[in-house]
């Protein structure tokens, strides 16, 4: 189910954004300090999303009117939240064991996968900002710049691979249309 037009704009970055092997270390580092607590960023990821976007809210759920409130308990938003959650795990496990060819193409089959909800592009965006509002507490210890924009650059990076993929498979169903 889809929405309007996003009111959201976002311009495509001309490269493909890189991580430091710094980078790299301290998501590794950082995410054992979330990974028990998967479930709960999830949802306050989801949360904070619908509350600063609430367009999102119907495109998730056909209706912009709910309350933010009312959604943190919904079986299916949990379920997504935790898939989100759990695709970061597979990126953060991936940037040491197994380079990043293997998460470019996770990823952009993600993003070719979204062409089927008929996703808006500029929504995937949202999330790396959400993701990382909602693990500063969890991490208020280790909290650092550094941190931040390690987080900030994975889902830019994450983001990036997706709005390709997304890009891709839409062109792909446009010509398959057309032939």
């Amino acid at each position: 189910m889809g929405c309007g037009s996003a009111k959201i704009h976002t311009q495509e970055p001309e490269d493909k954004p890189e991580l430091t092997k710094e980078q790299k270390a301290t998501l590794v580092s950082t995410w054992q300090n979330l990974h028990a607590d998967l479930e709960r960023i999830g949802m306050l990821m989801f949360m904070g999303l619908f509350e600063h976007n609430p367009e999102v809210k119907d495109f998730f759920f056909g209706d912009q009117t709910m309350k933010t409130e009312e959604l943190r308990y919904n079986e299916k938003l949990q379920e997504h939240g935790i898939r989100v959650m759990e695709l970061v795990e597979k990126v953060v496990a991936m940037i040491t064991e197994s380079g990043e060819d293997n998460i470019d193409q996770l990823v952009l089959d993600l993003g070719k996968r979204h062409v089927g909800y008929d996703v808006h592009i500029p929504y995937i965006d949202l999330f790396g900002k959400q993701f990382v509002y909602a693990i500063k507490p969890a991490l208020h210890t280790v909290w650092t710049p550094n941190v931040e924009e390690s987080w900030t650059t994975l889902f830019k990076y994450v983001g990036y691979l997706m709005r390709s993929g997304y890009r891709s498979q839409l062109a792909h169903v446009k010509q398959k249309k057309e032939s």
